[in-house]
């Protein structure tokens, strides 16, 4: 009987680990199946520079929350010239490791782009490249 109980304790350990494993799993990763709905509110995300480099489009940008944050990555669909932009930051991971806000994200073969919108799927926030600069529009 006593042995019985053990292997219960044992199983049930089991499979509490494994769904850890399982949450963490969808938590690091699960944002991108969920494409732009999974991303950061483009509110707090600046764009800083943009350039081109060999027909890729560079774009720094960074996350000016008073929280803070660490980068995690990015979506994107392009359009014509229009790249539609979900970037994903995190914010209890600024707790645990270094405050990495700032971001340099490479878009290939998209040097002819001349908007950039933010999004997370329901707030956007535009950028136009008009006489050669990046303009924020409200």
């Amino acid at each position: 009987m006593g042995m019985m109980i053990k292997r219960k304790w044992v199983v049930a350990v089991l499979i509490c680990v494994l769904a850890l494993v399982i949450l963490f799993i969808i938590y690091q990763f699960g944002w991108r199946v969920l494409g732009f709905r999974g991303c950061t509110s483009p509110n707090p995300i600046v764009i800083k520079n943009v350039f081109t480099e060999n027909d890729d489009l560079y774009i720094e940008l960074e996350n000016i929350d008073s929280f803070g944050s660490r980068y995690k990555g990015y979506v994107y669909e392009m359009e014509d010239s229009v790249l539609k932009l979900g970037v994903k930051f995190r914010y209890w991971e600024r707790a645990l490791l270094h405050n990495k806000s700032e971001a340099v994200i490479c878009i290939k073969n998209a040097s002819n782009t001349d908007e950039i919108i933010l999004t997370n799927g329901s707030r956007e926030k535009v950028y136009r490249l008009v006489d050669g600069e990046w303009i924020h529009e409200s």
